[in-house]
């Protein structure tokens, strides 16, 4: 579900900014900070940041 929401806001970003160049994309945080949220809560789900849904299926493996 993370990962899907993760390809989710690379769409939003390459409707935004018209590009999915780093270069082309720059400032879009600055314009869009919410964007940067969406991306932000998945992205520590799939690094296994507590108490979202990724750390329990780590915490679990250790």
């Amino acid at each position: 579900m993370a990962k899907a929401n993760l390809f989710f806001v690379a769409g939003m970003m390459y409707r935004l900014g018209g590009s999915f160049e780093l270069k082309e994309l720059g400032g879009l945080y600055k314009k869009h900070p919410g964007l940067a949220v969406l991306f932000l809560i998945p992205a520590f789900s799939l690094a296994g940041v507590p108490p979202l849904s990724g750390f329990f299926a780590k915490f679990i493996l250790i």
